[in-house]
């Protein structure tokens, strides 16, 4: 079974992005960031979220739409505080905003219909069940 060609540019995109964020970590000895807090706990969780969405990805991992769509909620979520925080709610600020989602939602659902062509329906979409109680 072969890897889909979209998966490759995709995990290679992901694992630079792995490799200069810790290249970034190890050169900056104090690790300051500037900024709040919540950017930068974002963008290590964010470099997490990269390294397991290229594993999954590498090796079209049944979970690898759920990995690449958790990315892309951290993601969207650090492109949309500032603009939450600044109460930027004009159309000309949130143009961009709503682009870099619309983009992030065709990534996941490209990796989701892969996942789903190789590892069929119920791999996608897998969902734990609640097992019922007693009465």
């Amino acid at each position: 079974m072969s890897r889909p060609t979209g998966f490759t540019l995709l995990a290679i995109f992901l694992a630079l992005y792995v490799i200069d964020g810790v290249r970034h970590i190890v050169t900056e000895p104090p690790f300051v960031t500037t900024g709040p807090w919540v950017f930068t706990a974002l963008w290590l969780v964010s470099l997490v979220l990269a390294g397991v969405s290229v594993e999954a990805l590498w090796k079209v991992r049944p979970w690898a739409p759920r990995a690449v769509t958790a990315l892309a909620v951290v993601a969207f979520a650090a492109l949309a505080i500032p603009l939450l925080a600044r109460g930027a709610f004009v159309p000309r600020a949130m143009a961009p905003l709503v682009m870099a989602g619309a983009v992030m939602w065709l990534i996941v659902r490209y990796v989701e219909s892969e996942v789903r062509l190789r590892h069929g329906w119920s791999a996608a979409v897998r969902r734990r069940r609640r097992v019922p109680g007693p009465p």
